[in-house]
């Protein structure tokens, strides 16, 4: 048995042990269906670990399958905690006695903020260490369709997401399932571009995640964000399903005035929405429905107001953005989460995960942290 095998058992005995401690915790708080979130848990971080198994032959660098990594490495390491935590995050499924439900609910957000942001590790760690495989790439996107799964499954459950989202977790497969029907059926499936608009949707589907889960958020203001990520996510299987099927093409007119109105939209778009974020926030602060009390309270107002000039300047906008939307969030506690918050909170988000490159003020010694503009498109000759 050689290394990376061996790492996995230990990884597999290690979450098996997590998730026993895990379940003996929730015992002393509600032990309703103790067996049940047992088995659960286990049953997910074993089809995790099972993914790992048999891709381990894939663990070497990439094109180069007769040089394979010595161990796991770092960012598979990472990759099979967040499995880990997914599976004591799918534990808290079945249902809670009431006097349990804001212990759970609080639990629940907090390993879903863990298990995003260690999305953002295990592939910056792969590249880091110079570790990266096809064997993590396959792990992250499959514990990415599982995370989406289970906690879609756990804000129906718990009513803080609309029942409908589950068939937004189910686009994957049935485009996986698609493309193999077509190889089946002697069809040619064509190669889809790289784009960044993938990531935006998988950004936006993780702060949606969170914000189903987040005590103190307004359902409402959930279930419209649910819609909005829905049809970006399936906007995006839409167009890989034209490009796979050879209806969309880079030379034709329709892909050339889809370029133009994307430029046209990036560019203007969060250029429109600093403003915006920047008065929610001080209308946030300004005008609260209750007064603030106690330090931490005052403290993260205090955080919110000095986010504020980033926002509005652009120097240091995707910093800013996170402190503000995550200041807020926080706020919530104390503050019924009300139109400003929305405002301030859903501007914060968009401007963090788009960027701006326009308007933003220039300082010499501070590098901004706004992508560069993608190259503007040649206008569509008229016929």
């Amino acid at each position: 048995m050689n290394t990376s095998r061996q790492q996995a058992l230990v990884l597999f005995v290690a979450g098996l042990s997590a998730i026993a401690a895990g379940t003996a915790y929730l015992g002393t708080v509600d032990g309703s269906g103790l067996w049940l979130r047992t088995v659960v848990a286990a049953g997910v971080l074993t089809a995790i670990l099972a993914i790992l198994w048999f891709n381990l032959d894939a663990n070497h660098p990439v094109g180069q399958p007769d040089a394979p990594f010595t161990g796991l490495g770092p960012g598979n390491t990472v990759s099979v905690l967040r499995g880990l935590i997914l599976a004591l995050l799918a534990g808290l499924i079945p249902p809670f006695a009431n006097g349990a439900w804001p212990q759970a609910r609080a639990a629940a957000a907090l390993l879903v903020v863990v298990f995003m942001l260690l999305d953002l590790m295990d592939g910056w760690l792969a590249r880091r260490t110079n570790r990266a495989s096809l064997l993590g790439e396959r792990l992250d996107i499959e514990t990415d369709s599982a995370g989406l799964f289970v906690v879609s499954l756990l804000g129906a459950l718990w009513h803080l997401l609309p029942p409908w989202y589950l068939g937004v977790a189910l686009l994957r497969p049935l485009f996986v399932a698609g493309q193999t029907l077509r190889v089946r059926n002697g069809l040619t499936n064509h190669p889809w571009p790289a784009s960044d608009s993938r990531r935006r949707a998988a950004a936006w589907q993780s702060i949606l995640m969170v914000g189903c889960v987040w005590p103190g958020t307004d359902r409402q203001l959930i279930e419209l964000g649910a819609w909005i990520v829905a049809l970006l996510v399936a906007a995006g299987f839409g167009r890989d399903w034209l490009w796979m099927t050879g209806t969309w093409t880079a030379d034709g007119t329709f892909n050339q005035r889809w370029q133009w109105a994307r430029y046209v939209v990036r560019s203007w778009l969060p250029v429109s929405l600093r403003p915006l974020t920047v008065l929610g926030g001080v209308t946030m602060l300004a005008e609260p429905v209750v007064p603030l009390e106690g330090l931490p309270a005052q403290a993260l107002a205090a955080v919110v107001g000095v986010s504020l000039p980033a926002v509005l300047t652009g120097v240091g906008l995707r910093t800013g953005s996170a402190v503000l939307v995550c200041a807020t969030g926080l706020l919530s506690i104390w503050l019924p989460f009300n139109v400003s918050m929305a405002l301030a909170v859903g501007g914060g988000m968009l401007l963090f995960v788009e960027g701006c490159h326009r308007y933003v003020l220039r300082v010499p010694w501070l590098k901004t942290d706004a992508p560069p503009v993608n190259p503007r498109p040649r206008r569509i000759a008229r016929q």
